[in-house]
This record gives C-alpha cells, structure tokens and sequence, in this order.
C-alpha cells in the first residue's frame, strides 16, 4: 500500500516499484534521511531490524514525531476541509502568518505564535489541501483527495510504532558508525527548492554529497540529472530523477 503523510514542493513523484527494486539484496538497518513525506520508508514492509525516518526540517520531524506517538488524536484535528479556497487563504495569512510579507516559506510563517502541535497540523494540512505541496495556493483537486489522506493518518502512525524518528542533517547523520548493515535512502532537493523548502545551502548540498561518497554503508542517492558527484556510482536516469547507487 502507497502511504504518504503529505506532499512536498520540490520532491519528485516516486515510482516506488522501480526504485524498491533498486534496494540491495541485503542489509539490517533502512534509514530514510531526507523523508520528506515519508512515502519510501512508509509503503516499504518493515523487514528489518532498524528503520528511521529523518528529515532536517523540523516540521517534517514533528509530524512524524505526532503520528507516530498520538495518531487518531491527531486524525481527529485534522479532519475537516476548508470551504473554499478563499476560507483557506484566510487562514494561511492571518491565524499562523499574519500579513503574508515577501517571499516567505511555509515553515516561516508556521512557527510563528504556534506550538509545535498546531504547527504540524496546519503544515498537514496546508500541504495536503495546496498545489503540489506549496503552501499558498489552494487546490480543488487536492481537496478532493484529503479526507482518503486523514483516514490514513491511523495506518501511518501503526506503521511508524517501531520506526525511529529524528531530525539531524545529512552530513551529521552519516557521521554515525554506520557499516555494510546499514542501507541510506537520500532524496536530495531539487536546486529550485534548495534554500526555500529545505533550508539547504548550496555548500549544505555539497557536504551531504561529500558525506555520501565518504560513508562506508550502502547509498541510494535520489537526484536531479545530471550530477557529476555521482558519475562512479551505478546509476539509473529516469525522465524526472536519477537513482546513484554506491554498491
């Protein structure tokens, strides 16, 4: 089953079969460490003895981290949808944002005056009511899809009971004593959403790629084509994304 928490702006649609049978025969740890929406860890079986999902972003870490430990109360403050867009507008502007000022990112405006808690239910939702994950602009079609995505929320929240949930960046991340044992998933960011979204210097980018190649576990890089860093690896180029491979 294809589960999701929410979507992402900037994050690719993932052929989850394509990329699940690019996985290494073996290994015991799965740790997905630029999560985003959760999709690959979360749709994969739990077949292992470790699994963590990590995101940088500390709204992402705090939707995991509220699913995971609270998910039918947190179904519960999430299930209902906007009238209409100008309704949904209003809120985004006024209740967490006050006066939309520049260009400003969702997170931006979310942690302002909110607690963690609000915070993640309003990043739920203006994400999953918003074209392709941005924030700003409401979408009728997304709408139409959002009461199957809170139904979701208790499946996700079962499935996430035995997964470690964190919030480190890439490069501190693959600082750990990881080994042969250990299989890295990283979906790094496309280069228009680098800093908006994710909050990722170009010399960020650059280190979490640096990391990559010095790590000793096994990596799966998730990328944009073309990508010079990765040129030694194994890789597979998509229409939309190149998968690199370092076994």
């Amino acid at each position: 089953m294809r589960l999701i928490i929410c979507k992402v702006a900037g994050h690719r649609y993932f052929d989850l079969q394509n990329i699940y049978s690019r996985f290494p025969p073996t290994y015991k740890r799965f740790h997905d460490i630029r999560g985003g929406g959760g999709e690959i860890l979360l749709s994969k079986q739990h077949d292992v003895e470790y699994e963590c999902l990590n995101d940088y972003n500390p709204h992402f870490y705090h939707l995991y981290f509220d699913i995971k430990h609270t998910p039918s109360a947190f179904r519960l403050s999430v299930d209902f949808v906007p009238e209409s867009g100008h309704l949904f507008a209003i809120n985004m502007r006024t209740k967490f944002w006050g006066r939309r000022g520049g260009s400003r990112s969702c997170e931006e405006g979310v942690q302002e005056g909110s607690s963690w808690y609000d915070a993640s239910k309003l990043n739920f939702m203006v994400r999953n009511l918003s074209v392709n994950g941005n924030c700003w602009q409401y979408s009728p079609v997304a709408a139409k899809y959002y009461t199957d995505r809170v139904r979701s929320i208790d499946l996700i929240g079962e499935r996430l009971k035995n997964v470690t949930v964190d919030s480190l960046s890439v490069g501190t991340y693959l600082e750990k004593p990881l080994t042969q044992d250990d299989f890295v998933v990283i979906n790094l960011p496309t280069k228009d959403t680098l800093q908006r979204d994710f909050k990722m210097s170009k010399r960020e980018y650059q280190e979490a790629v640096g990391a990559c190649l010095m790590s000793d576990a096994k990596i799966m890089v998730i990328h944009e084509q073309p990508e010079e860093y990765f040129s030694n690896w194994s890789q597979s180029v998509g229409s939309t994304y190149t998968i690199s491979t370092n076994y």
